[in-house]
């Protein structure tokens, strides 16, 4: 009896492992949907996701980043006579302007 549930369990495994070889063969895979470093983004845990942004965050931050909000001109509130603290370069901010007609 003891050999039968033997086989049995090492016929399960054996189905078992050919059953997950077919599915992840069917998988789709990061680099199929994005690049190879958004892949590895993908792969990160939420709480390595989180300590990776800490990063990100302190290297924008080093780099003369601002966590000031841009001001919204299109905003009924927008008052263009109040105080605003200007870039530490004097430049204009991250926007992109457009030079040229498209």
């Amino acid at each position: 009896m003891e050999a039968k549930s033997k086989e049995f369990v090492e016929k399960g495994k054996e189905v078992y492992s050919q059953a997950w070889k077919r599915y992840s063969f069917s998988m789709i895979q990061p680099e199929e949907l994005v690049g190879g470093e958004w892949a590895e983004w993908y792969r990160l845990t939420p709480a390595q996701r989180w300590l990776e942004s800490e990063k990100l965050w302190q290297t924008y931050l080093a780099l003369g980043g601002s966590l000031n909000p841009e001001p919204d001109m299109q905003s009924p509130f927008f008052d263009a006579r109040a105080p605003r603290s200007r870039p530490a370069h004097g430049r204009t901010g991250v926007r992109v302007l457009r030079r040229s007609r498209v």
